[in-house]
């Protein structure tokens, strides 16, 4: 079963599109917000995690009064326009936290939404789609593989304490009939 690296591309995507849509149908059906609340749960347990739980509940409260006093601002500033210029644009003005430590932040809360998401059955089903869809290449690759390959890559995630996934798994076992080599 020899397939050129566009084909490999081509079923990589349809298959991926696949899973993704089935994530979000399984989603919608069992609880719309899932992907929001996991998303909150593991930033608050990653911002806890990293320790500046209290500094961020406090860089919270300032935001919501930066908020507030340019709200304010916003309305004065456009008052004063209006009396002195009959049109006029509102200015907006906004808050950003440094990027360093959002990155920080990111990093902790994918390992958290991981967790969270292997704390339920329905959880650890999304879980499991979303890792074939991100292994989906190398499963791919690997069922139109010769069995050398096959074995190494079984020995290699042997070795390194990895587990593969369910569909790597059935394409190490997949082994071509006479008809699938001779396309």
């Amino acid at each position: 079963m020899t397939l050129t690296v566009t084909e490999k591309n081509h079923w990589k995507e349809r298959i991926g599109k696949r899973i993704e849509r089935t994530i979000e149908e399984l989603i919608t059906e069992h609880d719309p917000a899932f992907n929001g609340k996991i998303e909150q749960q593991a930033r608050a347990r990653a911002i806890e995690s990293l320790g500046i739980a209290e500094s961020y509940r406090r860089i919270d409260e300032i935001k919501d009064a930066i908020r507030t006093l340019e709200t304010e601002r916003t309305h004065i500033t456009e008052r004063v326009a209006r009396a002195l210029i009959p049109t006029s644009e509102s200015l907006r003005g906004y808050y950003d936290p440094p990027m360093r430590i959002e990155r920080m932040i990111k990093d902790r809360q994918g390992f958290f939404e991981k967790e969270l998401l292997n704390e339920s059955t329905f959880g650890k089903k999304i879980f499991a789609l979303r890792r074939e869809q991100e292994e989906l290449l190398d499963t791919v690759w690997l069922a139109t593989s010769p069995a050398q390959i096959k074995n190494l890559w079984s020995q290699v995630n042997q070795l390194l304490g990895h587990a593969v996934t369910d569909l790597q798994s059935s394409a190490v076992l997949f082994e071509p009939t006479a008809d699938d080599r001779i396309r």
